[in-house]
């Protein structure tokens, strides 16, 4: 139901999504994918509810990051159309006991991008 949550309240959502993730915990979403949407737009526009907000790839990834999480799964999958629907879980990021500051934070985020950057090419 995240493609229908209206645009000005997805702060405070997206807050309290951080802070009821727990160390262990995960979220799971389901939502149709833009090019879904866009289909029903152009084809079945009666089928298009008063919000439905297209999610895309880098929305997730986004909301991942403000959240303390990251993206552990996302597929899409076919329930009427191919590929129509998109599955995502988000896990709270793990606390490998790695220093936060200076040098160490700066080169493990370098690499934690890297690490991404060739998994979003790879989707």
């Amino acid at each position: 139901m995240i493609e229908h949550l209206p645009t000005d309240s997805l702060a405070s959502i997206e807050h309290e999504m951080g802070n009821l993730l727990k160390k262990d915990g995960k979220i799971i979403l389901t939502y149709p994918s833009p090019v879904f949407q866009e289909f029903l737009r152009q084809n079945q526009p009666e089928a298009i509810q008063i919000i439905d907000n297209d999610i895309g790839i880098r929305q997730v990834y986004e909301l991942a990051e403000r959240i303390d999480a990251e993206v552990t799964y996302l597929k899409w999958i076919t329930i009427w159309r191919k590929n129509d629907y998109v599955h995502v879980v988000l896990d709270r990021k793990p606390d490998f006991g790695v220093p936060r500051g200076g040098l160490f934070k700066k080169t493990f985020e370098f690499l934690r991008r890297k690490i991404r950057a060739v998994g979003r090419k790879n989707v």
